[in-house]
């Protein structure tokens, strides 16, 4: 567990010391933001535009409540696409992205007949997004809402859902 949220920390100092200047055309100079997400998975969340925003690359440090046993803590990192804003306002705008990119979690579980035990089990896989947002104009915040799909690949095929609404405060 101190791998990942070292790693999670190195990636988001890595994304933030970038060149990014993400918002420019909506009045905020929106680099990278740090918030929360509620769902599945739930925790903290951290998203840094590249130069164009077009692209930007997010991660989630969180426990996910639905899994092969129940939870699981969990990070992802995802490459983000924003194709176009569905709607631009002087209040702000409403683009929708989609994504694709690496999840790592460990599921915990009971030992059965093992009273007090508890095993773990690594998961690795595949996420894949669609999500739509709202950025405010005259405040550095975003509100997100997205579906994705779950699909790992080790230690065996298992297909499942995500989602989520969350919050972020960009700097």
């Amino acid at each position: 567990m101190r791998t990942t949220f070292a790693l999670f920390i190195v990636l988001l100092c890595t994304l933030a010391s970038g060149s990014a200047h993400a918002g420019t055309e909506i009045g905020i100079n929106r680099k990278c933001g740090l918030g929360i997400t509620l769902g599945s998975p739930t925790g903290l969340s951290g998203k840094c535009y590249l130069p164009d925003r077009v692209f930007a690359i997010d991660a989630v440090l969180a426990y996910q409540f639905i899994g092969r046993n129940g939870g699981a803590l969990y990070v992802h990192s995802t490459a983000l696409w924003h194709p176009t804003e569905l709607y631009d306002d002087t209040w702000g705008t409403v683009p929708w992205y989609v994504g694709v990119g690496p999840f790592v979690g460990t599921w915990f579980a009971n030992v059965p007949g093992n009273s007090g035990t508890s095993a773990s089990d690594w998961a690795l896989g595949v996420r894949a997004p669609v999500g739509i947002g709202i950025d405010f104009a005259e405040v550095p915040i975003q509100i997100f809402v997205e579906v994705a799909i779950h699909v790992t690949v080790l230690p065996g095929v298992y297909v499942g859902p995500g989602f989520g609404l969350g919050g972020r405060y960009y700097f």
